[in-house]
This record gives structure tokens, sequence and C-alpha cells, in this order.
């Protein structure tokens, strides 16, 4: 399977220059390192997160789970001993997809706010593979209130900060460096009083991934703070797995800003 990744990945970075070109960029900005090595390690991630996702639609999210090792899980039990859901909140590294599984092992169904899933001619039917283990795709555009009401029902509700489709981000610093971020994790939680759960993930084999779950964050801050502490933990994320970050198009740089006199 990894020989397929790598596959896909190739063929991903020879049909779209740009992406690479983007990627390159990116990781300079932030100081990742922009070798060939890590760009082609980003496409191999990228290729690798495909035949994962098409082997866990048929084996299922036990499988899928039995699978990883996980840090902080305890969180997670914690929380469900309440009868409200809260925001799962990660990124596009290791395989974010399969983090939906988590939702399973605590018997909850998760809302995640999706585009078209890898192509237009496949993308129905893996959202309803994915409904039928207990994930239901809403289409990204969704507002926050009817988020609010999943909440309310105890769905869980799952959201990339790294996404680049917000209307309203916030100016934060990622891995020192100036950057909109999408703020829609931060804006549900002030708006619902739900929390956040950071989760982020680093791939270490085929379908098998380092799992780690960070303590819940209530939304007592402004959704600013917020938004700033969980890009704090995704830079430090991002420092530690190098080569998996499947962001493809320049990511939104914010101002310096001059320290006051």
């Amino acid at each position: 399977m990894r020989v397929i990744g790598a596959a896909i990945g190739f063929g991903r970075r020879l049909v779209c220059p740009h992406e690479a070109r983007a990627v390159r960029e990116n990781l300079r900005y932030l100081g990742l390192g922009n070798d060939e090595r890590t760009i082609e390690a980003t496409f191999e991630a990228f290729g690798q997160f495909v035949a994962e996702l098409l082997w866990g639609l048929h084996v299922g999210p036990q499988m899928i789970a039995n699978r990883w090792r996980i840090e902080g899980m305890g969180h997670l039990h914690d929380l469900n001993r309440q009868a409200k859901g809260w925001i799962l909140a990660g990124a596009h590294v290791g395989n974010w997809e399969h983090l939906g599984a988590l939702a399973d092992r605590l018997d909850r169904r998760l809302v995640a706010p999706t585009g078209t899933q890898l192509h237009p001619l496949l993308s129905a039917w893996i959202k309803r593979r994915k409904h039928r283990w207990g994930i239901d795709s809403v289409p990204a555009s969704r507002g926050l209130r009817g988020l609010t009401r999943a909440l309310d029902r105890g769905r869980l509700v799952a959201l990339p900060i790294d996404g680049g489709s917000f209307r309203r981000g916030i100016g934060v610093r990622l891995c020192g460096r100036p950057v909109r971020m999408a703020a829609g994790a931060a804006r549900l939680s002030r708006l619902s009083g739900r929390p956040i759960v950071p989760v982020f993930s680093t791939r270490t084999g085929f379908a098998r991934q380092h799992v780690v779950i960070h303590p819940p964050l209530w939304p007592t801050s402004p959704a600013e703070q917020i938004t700033q502490h969980l890009a704090d933990l995704l830079g430090d994320h991002l420092r530690r797995a190098r080569g998996q970050w499947c962001i493809f198009r320049p990511i939104e740089r914010g101002e310096e800003r001059c320290p006051a006199q």
C-alpha cells in the first residue's frame, strides 16, 4: 500500500506543479524546511491518506482505531459523561479523516462540514459510507447555529483549524510567523458554550497513527485567544510531523506588527 500511496502522491505533484510551489513556500515561510525531500514526503503523505481512507471505508471505525497509539483518551471519557457534545479540532496531518473513529469509541455520532471528497465521482459514495459508520457530512457552508444544535443533541463536531474556506479568519502566529487562521472552532465554542478538544495525529505506518488528545479548552477566553492557543498546538505538532502537513494552497499570511514603542 505504501507503493500505491507514493504513486498517488507522485501523480498529484506531477499534475499540479502549482501545489508543489505552494507547499514549498508554506514550509519556507514557517521555517519547517523546504527541501525537496520534505516536499516529496508531503505528497507521499497525501497518497497514503487516500489509500488509507478507501481502506477504512470498508473495514469500519473499530478496526481503524485498534491500530492506533492514543494519548489522552481520558479527556474524552470525562466529557462523555455529559449529554451534550463537544468540538474536535484537528488539522490536515496524519490521517485526519480517520480521527472520526474516536466518536465510535464513545458511542457518539460525528458531524463534519465537508465539501467534495477526493473527487466529484467518488464524493457521494464516500459520504454514504461515512454515514454508515456514524459520520454525518454536512455542507461546508453550514452555519454555526446548525452545528450548535448538533452539539445540543449530543453529536460531536469536527472542524479543521487549518482549513482554507473561512470568511472571518483571525490573525495569529503559527510557528512564530503571522498568518490568518480559521476561527470557526473558537466561535462555535463561544456560541454553544461547549469545549474544544484539540486532536492531532502522526502517521507511523500504513493506517497506523500516534494520536494525541489535548485537554479540553472551555470558552472562557475571547475567540482570538482560543485560536492562538490552537495555533500554538498546531505549530508544535507540525515541527514533529514534518512532511505530513497536506495543505496544497498558499496559507493566508498575516501582517507583521511592530512592537509597541
